[in-house]
């Protein structure tokens, strides 16, 4: 990382930096059935050693550039790239087969090439400072993911389509005993962590004022007021289950009679497709607000914050999917200076005593009807009361 200094006019920043992984993950795995006594695990089959490895390098270039064209005014562009890893146990070679009605079997399993989120980050920020209006920030910003990490929810899999997936994402199962295992049944529902092949993308735009009117007569140039407001939109790309009807017509002729006699039959097969969707955990409107007041030793600040609704999960047919709702709460915290060392510190969370609730959402039309919302969860943590005591030293 190095630093060009042009002037009073220009600072640009610009490095590079290299991550490398090599991961060893150990599990130990039985083609026999489980069983459970309290905490302990049986099973009828002896435990077997298994070991994935995973290795990865990823360049990390950072450019930055600070424009300074007046006193009063900032011009800030960037471009870096940066990684997230997966979860710990998306990798682990762990496999789990149970057995539902029938035939039909239920396929949970970590992906051991499931690679690292690489995104391209391209950011435009400006800021104003002046004496009566603040700080105000316009700040816009572009994201392309690669390997973007999604799992499915549980989707039904006819075992053909199981292998089309399983290559197509390169879920390899190199064990043949697990092979064998999973290939023992027709249909299967299938829990699976994979990277999407397709670039995804987020971008948006952000608005940020602080300002204090100390312009103003009197007592009101004590107020203070910031707020910011982000706006975000996102796309990335989900793999959903399907269902194909294929009729046939079947005929056959009664020389007795000398009619015939036709009859169809339906046979669903069970595949899956890949849809555009807004990416996980990405509402498209949040931002706070604090309103301030500042008078000799004593503070208040009243605080709004705003966000709105996201997915959290998808389903595996698009009709369930799980919805955080729309959440807004106000704070206050409250300071009086005693002395220079010692402060008395009152802070009240969540004045409107609102609950963080989830719904279940359908994005399908059915029966004709093309959206419903159902209560899923809710969390009441009711307001909170805390008073402290500072002492500075």
């Amino acid at each position: 990382m190095n630093t060009f200094d042009f002037g009073q006019f220009a600072t640009l920043l610009a490095g590079v930096r290299v991550e490398s992984e090599s991961d060893d993950y150990v599990a130990k795995y039985s083609t026999g059935s489980l069983g459970t006594i309290g905490i302990a695990i049986s099973v009828s089959k002896p435990l077997v050693d298994s070991v994935a490895h995973f290795t990865q390098t990823v360049w990390l270039p950072n450019l930055q550039l600070t424009m300074r064209p007046t006193d009063f005014l900032n011009v800030r562009l960037a471009a870096y790239k940066a990684i997230a890893r997966p979860d710990y146990n998306l990798r682990l070679p762990q496999f789990y087969d149970q057995q539902q009605s029938g035939n039909q079997y239920t396929i949970t399993s970590g992906n051991q090439n499931l690679r690292d989120m690489e995104a391209w980050n391209f950011e435009a920020n400006t800021q104003f400072f002046g004496g009566s209006v603040g700080l105000i920030s316009v700040s816009a910003f572009y994201k392309k993911i690669d390997n973007f990490i999604h799992v499915t929810d549980k989707i039904d899999l006819d075992k053909f389509y199981f292998d089309s997936l399983s290559q197509a994402y390169n879920l390899t199962f190199t064990n043949p005993e697990i092979s064998n295992l999973i290939h023992q049944s027709n249909l299967m529902k299938t829990a699976l962590p994979y990277n999407d092949k397709s670039p995804s993308y987020v971008w948006g735009l952000e608005f940020e004022h602080q300002m204090n009117f100390n312009f103003l007569p009197g007592y009101w140039r004590n107020i203070t007021l910031s707020y910011n407001i982000s706006l975000t939109r996102s796309l990335t790309h989900i793999i959903l289950g399907k269902t194909i009807t294929t009729v046939t017509r079947d005929s056959s002729y009664n020389a007795l009679t000398r009619q015939w006699t036709y009859s169809n039959t339906q046979r669903f097969l069970k595949t899956f497709e890949l849809v555009e969707r807004e990416s996980e955990g990405q509402p498209k409107l949040y931002g706070n607000a604090s309103l301030g007041y500042d008078i000799g030793g004593f503070s208040a600040r009243l605080s709004f914050f705003y966000q709105d609704k996201y997915v959290r999960s998808y389903s595996a047919t698009d009709q369930s999917n799980t919805i955080v709702d729309p959440f807004f709460k106000m704070d206050i915290t409250l300071k009086q200076k005693i002395s220079n060392s010692l402060m008395i510190i009152l802070s009240c969370n969540n004045l409107t005593d609102r609950s963080e609730t989830t719904s279940e959402e359908n994005a399908v039309t059915i029966n004709n009807i093309s959206y419903w919302k159902n209560p899923r969860t809710a969390e009441l943590y009711g307001r909170t009361i805390d008073l402290g005591l500072r002492i500075s030293l």
